[in-house]
């Protein structure tokens, strides 16, 4: 007695087993024959005749040609080698290094050497070097390549905005004795009559100052009043005496007037000053060699 082949039975072996039998395919009842699905064959139909397409084994872009059952060639695209064409011939050719990193070859694989402020296999991640917030006193931080960079709020300065900026190196005090340096701030002094943050606003000195409706002018650090006719002074407080010049003439006596003055002749005289005779028997009225007195009319 012998041992038939596996997948066949019968005294002469020629009766195909339903399973394991025809692996991929069907016994038609024929001796010794196995009905094969597509792409596959052998004996027991247990051949892949369609390796590249069940198991696609070639890597890198290379070619699969089906050899034989359950076999296959690889035809590589340059630069690549081997069964499955899984081998780098020269893994530096295709440049894999970005942001100008150092490609280096080791046992058939790339190493990538970074410049600084880049990492990753590639080279291809910008490190950030705000993440440990470098910038204080509320600067924002802006991230560069290799470094970073402060937006200091206002009153601070320096790559950490750790310094407290001097405000008063800008001279922001016009009319002043001087500047002083605060945080994140400055403070004028102010020369005499001028007022305001940068000391650039005259203040108003004709506040309360002319008197009997002068009009005032105002200076720096001063006024002047243009006084109205009558007056005099600094203020315009005192009038003027303008019988102090004795305008009234023949006697007349002087009442001291604003801007003015009024004379009261004496009897015989009469005018704005006095300075008319008014002698009524002059010239003589009287004709003749008559003579006229003046209590008599």
């Amino acid at each position: 007695m012998y041992k038939c082949r596996p997948g066949w039975k019968s005294e002469l072996c020629d009766q195909c087993m339903p399973y394991p039998g025809c692996k991929h395919g069907y016994c038609n009842g024929s001796p010794w024959q196995c009905i094969c699905d597509i792409n596959w064959g052998g004996i027991l139909c247990d051949g892949d005749l369609n390796f590249c397409g069940t198991h696609e084994p070639c890597q890198n872009g290379g070619t699969c040609v089906n050899a034989a059952p359950d076999n296959y060639t690889c035809r590589c695209a340059e630069g690549f080698s081997g069964t499955n064409c899984d081998i780098v011939d020269n893994p530096c050719a295709s440049s894999p290094c970005l942001n100008q990193g150092t490609c280096s070859e080791i046992n058939n694989t790339s190493i990538c050497t970074c410049l600084p402020g880049w990492t990753g296999n590639r080279c291809q991640t910008n490190i950030n070097e705000c993440e440990s917030d470098p910038c204080i006193n509320g600067g924002t931080c802006l991230d560069l390549v290799n470094g970073y960079r402060c937006l200091c709020d206002p009153g601070w300065e320096g790559n950490q905005c750790q310094f407290d900026a001097d405000e008063c190196s800008t001279n922001p005090c016009v009319n002043a004795k001087g500047c002083r340096n605060l945080v994140g701030d400055y403070q004028c002094t102010c020369l005499a009559g001028w007022s305001g943050k940068n000391c650039d606003q005259n203040l108003n000195d004709c506040l309360g100052q002319c008197l009997n409706g002068a009009t005032c002018i105002d200076l720096v650090n001063d006024y002047h009043c243009a006084c109205l006719p009558g007056f005099t002074g600094r203020e315009c407080q005192t009038n003027i005496n303008e019988c102090a010049s004795n305008p009234c003439l023949n006697g007349g006596e002087c009442v001291d007037l604003i801007a003015d003055y009024r004379c009261i002749c004496p009897v015989g005289f009469k005018g704005y000053r006095c300075e008319i005779d008014d002698d009524l028997c002059h010239p003589n009225p009287c004709h003749n060699g008559a003579s006229l007195s003046e209590s008599t009319i």
